[in-house]
């Protein structure tokens, strides 16, 4: 972090180096548990999507037709917005579906990252948390610093 004018605290993103990219998503695929971390890295550095607006994603935002999701509530009113998916979020979107497809009925309002505990699914309610995941997964992949919201960075400085 940077102190800004009158010290009001920045966090500074960093977009990462192509190994490194290619490490956490190789690493993301070793463990069962890091699956909803790797899903959402992906979808992260694919799309620009903010932790907060993963979690809220729910089918209903997805245009399978289009390939194009819409944020219809994000932290900020500019951050309103329908992107269009890459091979790469619409492999991970796909497969989210097949997964949701397996655990039952899908509905729209159904949330993407369904809530999970004790190993019973909850699609009405949103995943709230991956930190113990992400942690280990950042960790085994050697880059103990980088945190969830760099991957949007990155995902913004490869459209710049």
């Amino acid at each position: 972090m940077i102190a800004g004018v009158n010290n009001v605290r920045e966090e500074v993103g960093r977009a990462l180096l192509l190994e490194e990219k290619l490490r956490l998503l190789k690493v993301a695929a070793f463990r069962p548990e890091w699956q909803n971390a790797a899903h959402a890295s992906k979808l992260a550095l694919n799309t620009t999507m903010r932790s907060c607006e993963i979690k809220q994603l729910r089918w209903r935002d997805i245009d399978f037709m289009g390939k194009t999701l819409t944020i219809c509530k994000s932290k900020t009113e500019a951050g309103e917005r329908v992107i269009p998916l890459n091979a790469d979020a619409w492999d991970t979107v796909l497969l989210l579906y097949r997964r949701a497809q397996g655990l039952g009925e899908i509905q729209p309002e159904h949330y993407v990252f369904p809530a999970c505990k004790a190993s019973h699914f909850d699609p009405t309610r949103p995943q709230t948390t991956w930190r113990t995941a992400w942690r280990s997964l950042r960790a085994a992949a050697s880059l103990p610093t980088l945190r969830f919201h760099d991957l949007r960075h990155h995902a913004i400085t490869e459209l710049g």
